[in-house]
């Protein structure tokens, strides 16, 4: 059963950030201000150009959401393949 899981992560067919929960105070803060200056911003904008703001926030979250799987995948290649390596003895 692990396998199945384990084969799926390094290939990157799973995406563990779309389970992600954020829970913590921090990441409400940025939230927060985040959602604050997003609607100062859009307030001064003319109504032609407030489309672009939301076109803008959403490319770059689904930037950084690619950004986190592909870190999150290439570093559970790194720790697979060291944890493979420390099972065999080093060739001379």
């Amino acid at each position: 059963m692990h396998r199945r899981y384990i084969k799926k992560l390094f290939l990157g067919e799973l995406r563990p950030v779309d389970s992600l929960k954020f829970e913590t105070k921090e990441y409400h803060k940025h939230s927060r201000e985040f959602t604050k200056l997003y609607r100062e911003i859009q307030a001064l904008l003319p109504k032609d150009q407030k489309k672009k703001l939301e076109i803008l926030c959403d490319e770059h979250t689904a930037m950084r959401a690619e950004a986190v799987t592909d870190a999150f995948v290439n570093g559970f290649k790194l720790g697979m393949n060291l944890s493979v390596e420390s099972f065999y003895p080093e060739k001379n």
